[in-house]
């Protein structure tokens, strides 16, 4: 009872499925994804084991149709089942059982494949595969943006409760943050919206943890663009501002150039900072300020 999309990005490889549903919590049971392996959605009368025993076949370089076709065969309700997948090379393989409620469809499309059940009316899926193909931007927006088209064509027959999102490297062999992106709406009046909401405060997010491992490994000039970028994103969010008066102060001459803390949390927390000896250890120029 839920429209989702599975997708590739074609440039960087990268997987990922986004769901949404009238019912409480879609990320728990619709979305899953394996860095470098595959991307899947499993939905309708849902089979969350298809999620997993899919991906493990398409680590053993089975295709998107050989999985699918592996783990609806012995699935005696698969008529009743909905499962969308998308191997580490764009390929997609999508089951719509002959039992789904109406209106049951699926799209498929470069890279990507939409799928819908219980829709208002039909034509979601294409509406969905349409927006993925003309939106620009990474592939979590684009995802996002395609839910938002299923929306507007007019979503789930039963209205609105729940989104999520994953996305996850196209490398296999990603040693760090190989998930890009999971975030999940359990119950909200407009899921859509407050997922797009959170995949940009994931944003600014990313950025700063970029900042962050960037200046604790002493390179500074990195550092400071990526924490300039965070504070582009999020200019009033109080621990970007930290981060960013701390990284410049990292090789300056000057104490606080920009200014002391005047709020006492973010005060103490540079304190505490500066207590652990973090900073000191990165290679800071010092002079005599006489």
């Amino acid at each position: 009872m839920t429209f989702s999309i599975v997708a590739r990005d074609a440039g960087s490889g990268e997987l990922g499925v986004a769901t949404h549903s009238r019912h409480l919590a879609v990320g728990a049971t619709v979305p899953w994804a394996r860095a470098g392996v595959g991307a899947i959605a499993t939905q309708a009368l849902a089979e969350p084991a298809h999620g997993p025993s899919a991906l493990d076949l398409l680590a053993a370089d089975a295709s998107a149709t050989e999985s699918l076709s592996v783990v609806l065969a012995s699935d005696p309700l698969s008529e009743f089942r909905q499962v969308g997948v998308v191997d580490s090379e764009g390929r997609a393989a999508v089951h719509t059982g002959a039992r789904c409620i109406a209106f049951a469809e699926h799209a498929v499309g470069q890279d990507h494949v939409a799928l819908a059940n219980i829709a208002s009316r039909p034509g979601l899926a294409d509406a969905m595969s349409a927006a993925f193909a003309d939106t620009t931007g990474s592939l979590a927006q684009q995802l996002v943006a395609s839910l938002g088209a299923g929306e507007q064509h007019g979503g789930d027959l039963r209205g609105r409760q729940s989104a999520a999102l994953l996305v996850v490297s196209g490398n296999r062999e990603d040693p760090i943050w190989s998930t890009r992106a999971d975030l999940r709406v359990d119950d909200h009046g407009n899921p859509i919206a407050e997922l797009a909401r959170l995949l940009d405060l994931q944003e600014v997010n990313r950025y700063l943890s970029l900042g962050l491992t960037h200046l604790f490994a002493g390179h500074v000039a990195e550092a400071n663009d990526a924490l300039e970028i965070a504070l582009q994103l999020a200019p009033a969010d109080a621990e970007v501002n930290l981060w960013n008066r701390l990284a410049r102060e990292t090789g300056s001459t000057v104490a606080h150039p920009d200014g002391e803390e005047t709020d006492p949390r973010w005060a103490e927390l540079r304190r505490r900072i500066e207590e652990t000896g973090v900073l000191d250890a990165i290679s800071r120029p010092t002079t005599d300020q006489g």
